[in-house]
């Protein structure tokens, strides 16, 4: 089995396909953006796709409530949700090891909402800048080496790429949850 999942690896969606086919040998296929998991199953790339849907702090994922109306309404498309996935989400902040001041900070929409107190009280001048995921974020800072930046993720994820974390849990809402959906071809209705 094929599981196409928002990307790169170290993604929260990639723990949710992780939990979704733990008792299969599935192969999971990253992408960059939500539309290429639904493009990937749409195109039988991957027999099913994981995408985040909507968190307990900001609701609605916009960019997936957009492909869930162009691709479940469209009959050549023939795709529907099949399953969903709930799971706690706890950002933590981090950057280069020897970083100077952090005058950017990079990650998903999603996560800068749900961790808006944090930022507010601690990097109020900070540039915000919006990227496909929290793990793009970290590989950005990785990629660029850029010293004055930081990301907003899963605190194992900014260890794993090489980063130093500097707060966790920095999330508003201590109960923060996310809810993943499994996508699959040839679902005539979306539950």
């Amino acid at each position: 089995m094929k599981i196409a999942y928002l990307g790169p690896s170290g993604t929260y969606t990639e723990k949710a396909a992780k939990a979704y086919s733990e008792n299969t040998e599935a192969k999971l296929i990253p992408c960059k953006n939500i539309r290429d998991v639904f493009e990937h199953v749409k195109n039988e790339i991957a027999d099913a796709g994981v995408v985040p849907n909507e968190t307990s702090f900001t609701g609605g994922v916009e960019a997936t409530i957009d492909c869930l109306l162009e691709y479940c309404k469209d009959e050549n498309k023939n795709i529907g949700v099949i399953e969903a996935i709930q799971m706690p989400v706890h950002h933590s902040i981090g950057a280069l090891k020897k970083h100077s001041k952090i005058n950017k900070i990079l990650s998903k929409y999603e996560a800068f909402k749900q961790c808006s107190e944090y930022i507010h009280e601690k990097y109020r001048s900070a540039k915000q800048i919006e990227t496909e995921s929290t793990a793009a974020a970290i590989d950005i800072i990785v990629s660029k080496n850029l010293k004055s930046a930081a990301a907003i993720a899963d605190k194992n994820v900014l260890i794993s790429k090489g980063l130093e974390v500097i707060a966790e849990n920095i999330e508003n809402y201590e109960h923060n949850e996310t809810r993943f959906i499994v996508i699959k071809r040839g679902i005539s209705k979306t539950p």
